[in-house]
């Protein structure tokens, strides 16, 4: 399975050729790919002499246009392994990140907040998630989902919800709670301000690469909608370890970014993954 499948932007790739070709100049570039292009003509030409009976097996400058094309790939392929070595992911933490448009979250079962909300939901007022004194009122793991949500109300169009499955052992898979969780967001929310809650089909949290996989459609989903890599972001606060992992390794496509929101300060923190040259 591939984790690197997606949409490949002309400005990923020009970083990736800065990167591979550090500081050779515009004009050794192109002397590059023109060498590359020529040389693959002649290999092409000289494979159809191959063919019809016509190659000069005794000309050493038909063997030499012959051999240099598949020479220069090997020497390219050495070289670009080596290159390889001195890249490394760095990852930066931003404090302050900007505000996302779609937001894809594992949700955790309600816990101990699903007594006072299925008692109070109805009677929530409306727009009190703009008021930290009543997001405090949250005692269990959805505190960091509405927090969440909270810090990017002001952009948010979208939030994906992925629940879990039960465990082989006991009912409780936080599938159980998405109606009750879409009434409370939907009660938190200010009047006029409208968020679109996707739930998807509830998955195995212990598998990764199912994880993985769904990810991966949400991904293409909210590309079909017109959102961009910059527009969305994994939370990674919910679920459990595996889920954290599997939306680490989803966001490392660079220009993909994951959020995290602290258990102890409650704020958003999200991390962009980028690859840099270690020369």
């Amino acid at each position: 399975m591939s984790l690197v499948s997606g949409r490949f932007k002309p400005k990923q790739a020009r970083k990736i050729v800065h990167i591979v070709l550090g500081s050779a100049s515009n004009w050794q570039i192109m002397l590059g790919v023109i060498a590359l292009v020529i040389s693959l003509g002649w290999f092409t030409d000289n494979l159809q002499d191959i063919f019809e009976g016509d190659f000069k097996w005794v000309n050493l400058g038909a063997w030499f246009t012959l051999l240099v094309f598949p020479s220069t790939l090997f020497a390219i392929s050495i070289w670009a392994r080596k290159i390889s070595d001195d890249l490394y992911l760095h990852i930066s933490q931003d404090d302050n990140p900007p505000k996302m448009q779609a937001m894809i979250v594992f949700l955790s079962p309600v816990g101990r907040d699903e007594e006072w909300l299925e008692r109070n939901v109805t009677n929530i007022d409306w727009g009190c998630m703009t008021e930290k004194s009543y997001r405090e009122r949250f005692q269990g793991s959805w505190r960091m989902t509405i927090e969440a949500i909270a810090y990017h109300m002001d952009r948010l169009r979208m939030v994906i919800v992925i629940p879990s499955e039960d465990s082989r052992v006991r009912e409780d898979g936080s599938f159980r709670n998405v109606d009750l969780f879409k009434e409370t967001v939907n009660k938190l929310l200010p009047v006029g301000c409208s968020i679109n809650i996707d739930v998807r089909e509830p998955v195995d949290y212990e598998d990764a690469d199912v994880l993985v996989v769904r990810l991966q459609k949400v991904y293409a989903d909210l590309y079909q909608e017109g959102f961009n890599d910059r527009d969305m972001i994994v939370d990674i606060t919910g679920g459990q370890k595996v889920t954290t992992v599997a939306g680490a390794v989803i966001s490392i496509i660079e220009g993909r970014r994951f959020q995290y929101v602290s258990t102890h300060d409650y704020k958003v923190r999200t991390y962009d993954i980028a690859y840099e040259n270690g020369l």
